[in-house]
């Protein structure tokens, strides 16, 4: 595995992302944090009393990383691994903590909740590696026994995958995860020695894998700001409009949060006048169709959108007609829109 060459190529695609002209990327700065238990492998000798509490242990790294239409990511962290235990004889207590410095990188896929807008579930993947110095040593004489502590290296190389979930703030994103941190290798990170009088010693071999709850925040520096679809003063014909049928003329899927629609008049200008509604407020009020495109800017909710047209008149030639034009990235579809004073028409658009 290149790690330099992983560290090349997420910079320059977070680079990228500030000059893309897309909205779905977002340049983000990190900050993550995982804690959990640990527990070292002992080997106590006969007749000692030696025994350890429960350790923990405590990651924290920050760096640069993206978001993609809030579904995939990555990140490129830098950061410290704390490792604590403790150990106790009856009266006499022994405790040590390892401070080590870890570099990491993080990919992401997040699933939208239906049944809460904003909110996802996180399948993520932390790779990395932490530079261990191997050989250094503490030594500390408790009367009746030394006990010496030494870190065991080289570099190890470690994963930990991830389940939870996550949520979108104004500006960034919030997740909660259950990780498990495995070290690849085998053995141990630190070996501490317990000796009195005679052969006998017991060791504690601390283990770097380890379960735990990771937290990590994502706030956004650069990349698409909330757009929100500009709204006008209901018409006065507002409650007749719901009387009327509504026929639902055309259904799309789209994958982007942001589409348009383009309404005109492609025949004779006859005066038809319409209004439109998305998702129950109105965008567009007593509009006279020209052959003029009138672009209507859509910024799509989770789920089912609708957009309705209503006609005030019928014009000079019944019916109330207009053409429309839907786009959604590179996809572009032309169709009519034919209303009447007994009937509205809907476009139903799924995001």
């Amino acid at each position: 595995m290149n790690f330099r060459l992983t560290i090349t190529v997420l910079i320059a695609v977070c680079l990228c992302t500030g000059t893309l002209a897309q909205s779905d990327w977002r340049l983000s700065i990190p900050f993550g944090f995982t804690g959990g238990p640990n527990l070292a492998r002992m080997d106590i000798a006969q007749g000692v009393t030696w025994r350890q509490g429960l350790g923990g242990v405590m990651t924290g790294q920050a760096g640069i990383g993206f978001r993609y239409k809030e579904r995939i990511g990555g990140t490129l962290e830098f950061g410290a691994l704390l490792d604590y235990y403790q150990f106790g004889n009856g009266p006499v207590e022994y405790a040590f903590m390892h401070a080590i410095v870890q570099y990491r990188t993080n990919f992401f896929y997040q699933i939208p909740r239906k049944k809460y807008p904003g909110s996802f579930l996180k399948f993520d993947m932390d790779f990395g590696y932490i530079p261990f110095s191997e050989g250094e040593s503490m030594r500390e004489d408790l009367g009746s026994q030394v006990v010496e502590t030494i870190t065991l290296g080289p570099v190890r190389w470690f994963i930990a995958p991830g389940i939870g979930v996550a949520e979108n703030l104004d500006n960034g994103n919030i997740s909660l995860s259950l990780t498990y941190h495995y070290n690849f290798g085998g053995g141990g990170t630190t070996l501490t020695t317990f000796r009195k009088e005679g052969p006998e010693v017991t060791t504690a071999e601390g283990m770097p894998n380890f379960f735990g709850v990771k937290m990590r925040m994502m706030l956004d520096v650069r990349g698409h700001k909330p757009y929100r679809t500009p709204t006008v003063v209901p018409p006065k014909e507002f409650y007749a409009f719901m009387q009327r049928e509504t026929r639902v003329k055309r259904q799309f899927k789209s994958k982007r949060e942001k589409v348009v629609l383009k309404l005109y008049d492609n025949a004779e200008i006859d005066g038809d006048t319409i209004s439109v509604m998305v998702n129950g407020q109105y965008v567009l009020a007593y509009y006279a169709l020209t052959k003029k495109k009138k672009k209507i800017k859509i910024q799509l909710e989770e789920g089912q959108n609708e957009v309705v047209i209503y006609a005030h008149n019928e014009g000079r030639i019944s019916p109330n007609t207009a053409a429309c034009e839907f786009r959604s990235g590179l996809r572009r579809e032309r169709f009519m829109i034919s209303t009447a004073l007994d009937r509205n028409e809907s476009i139903l658009i799924d995001y």
